[in-house]
């Protein structure tokens, strides 16, 4: 699992764009290189034409880095998820959707959805809870 940043100046430098927040998640989901989740092979490519989105040599499958978490599907950007989670992990009293929504630029709704969703999962010192237990592949 990769290095979670200590402080907030060493969290922007780890993470100052979508480029560095995708490759933190394909380094956490693939920490000994690309497995198709589906035959298991090894080799695959980035596609170009969906970001963040790998396809199987084997079975093309394609898979995304945010597959099987909080982030698939969202139309927010993986900067404003990143930040959400580590504002979440470093206020140890809690933050508000207010709070959460003035310091990220969101809008009520989506500071109260982020706050349920990755409170949902549990966010831990590591970022590592934004994968979200998935009962249909664990049985």
């Amino acid at each position: 699992m990769p290095d979670f940043p200590r402080s907030i100046l060493e969290f922007q430098r780890q993470f100052p764009d979508e480029a560095a927040c995708a490759a933190w998640l394909t380094a956490a989901r693939w920490p000994e290189g690309f497995r198709c989740p589906v035959c298991g092979h090894d080799h695959a490519w980035e596609l170009d034409t969906k970001a963040w989105t790998w396809e199987c040599a084997k079975c093309h499958r394609q898979t995304s880095v945010t597959a099987g978490t909080v982030m698939h599907g969202s139309k927010v950007s993986l900067t404003v998820w990143f930040w959400a989670a580590y504002l979440m992990a470093t206020h140890s009293n809690g933050i508000s959707a207010r709070q959460l929504g003035r310091q990220l630029g969101l809008g009520s709704y989506n500071a109260i959805a982020h706050l349920l969703i990755l409170g949902g999962v549990g966010i831990g010192p590591d970022l590592a809870s934004l994968r979200k237990f998935d009962s249909g592949i664990s049985g």
